[in-house]
């Protein structure tokens, strides 16, 4: 994870705002496809496992 996208991401963490921009749904898949390295990939917001998922993802990578 570089530090342009920890910045990102920092940001993001600490928001209070409970529900999902659109611009914040654009970053979190093109942040998932970089630092996992696979094509841009948007899953439909209503699939919240899914969606879930690759901000756990995402998550991990900050935290480690």
């Amino acid at each position: 994870m570089t530090q342009e996208q920890r910045k990102i991401w920092k940001v993001f963490r600490e928001s209070e705002n409970p529900d999902l921009t659109d611009k914040e749904y654009d970053m979190i898949n093109k942040l998932h496809a970089d630092i996992f390295n696979h094509s841009l990939w948007k899953p439909c917001t209503c699939d919240t496992e899914t969606f879930q998922n690759m901000i756990s993802d995402i998550n991990k990578k900050y935290d480690g």
